[in-house]
């Protein structure tokens, strides 16, 4: 099963252009049917994670920066 994003229409470009870039760079697998591009949502959370992840330790590491 796949998912399709629908994006917003403010502020699409900067999304799209991440999408395009873990795309291109193989971080996240897809299918393009027409100009429909489809997600696993299993990629797509494991994705998330990893963001998230790496936003926690940014902040830890700006935390114990400003320390």
């Amino acid at each position: 099963s796949f998912i399709v994003f629908q994006l917003p229409q403010l502020g699409q470009r900067p999304i799209q252009r991440g999408l395009q870039t873990l795309r291109d760079t193989g971080r996240l697998a897809f299918t393009q049917i027409q100009r429909k591009i489809y997600y696993r949502p299993e990629d797509v959370e494991k994705l998330m994670v990893y963001a998230a992840m790496k936003r926690k330790e940014k902040a830890v590491r700006e935390k114990r920066k400003n320390e």
